[in-house]
């Protein structure tokens, strides 16, 4: 169930819903622009650190399935369009390439806290419309809204989920170094046997019988 309207910029059915939406972390904060969104009559930029840092975790957190799907796609074909088919077509060095990286690396954090808030305001919109066509009144709307929203529960499993991710990489890490460890003494033994297989062959057709 939302909770009561606590805040100055809470007073209304819109930001009544809002809150409901955004779920018990950070509401004053996404209000406060939400609010500013209304009044202008369209989503501007801001600045949202949460998403600048961690866009891929924020936009999980959020729900925003459709975002982050969107985020990881761009991701990998601007990388595959720099260091494959850029690459073959414009015959530009390593460290062009790598320039270039850099750049999307840059611009896959900065637009993202740029422009957050914007897209959470979309998204909030849409979902309030979607539930406005089922719960016409309010107070029904803004209880199907917070069972949707986020909460603390989320965010603990989502650090779960990394801790997972982190040491699956660390370990598949690990692994690779011991199989790269091991090659030289590998090849140092084959070389060996075969070196001592060659001797003693030469031995032994040193001590034939000649012809």
């Amino acid at each position: 169930m939302a909770k009561e309207p606590t805040h100055k910029l809470a007073s209304g059915d819109t930001a009544y819903l809002y809150r409901a939406t955004i779920g018990p972390r950070a509401q004053d904060y996404y209000l406060r622009h939400f609010a500013r969104f209304d009044g202008e009559g369209k989503a501007g930029s801001s600045w949202n650190w949460a998403a600048y840092w961690t866009t891929f975790n924020w936009l999980v957190y959020r729900r925003m399935w459709g975002w982050a799907l969107a985020y990881v796609a761009a991701l990998f074909g601007t990388a595959l369009l720099i260091f494959g088919v850029g690459k073959l077509l414009f015959s530009y060095s390593d460290t062009s390439a790598l320039l270039l990286f850099l750049l999307l690396l840059t611009v896959a954090f900065v637009v993202p806290g740029l422009y957050a808030n914007a897209w959470f305001y979309t998204h909030c919109n849409e979902k309030i419309s979607t539930v406005l066509r089922t719960s016409p009144e309010v107070r029904d709307a803004a209880t199907v809204l917070s069972r949707q929203a986020p909460d603390n529960r989320r965010l603990m499993l989502l650090g779960l989920g990394n801790a997972v991710v982190l040491a699956l990489v660390f370990a598949v890490y690990n692994g690779f170094q011991g199989v790269e460890s091991a090659l030289p003494q590998l090849a140092t033994h084959e070389e060996r046997a075969l070196a001592s297989g060659t001797s003693g062959q030469v031995r032994a057709l040193a001590a034939a019988p000649a012809p």
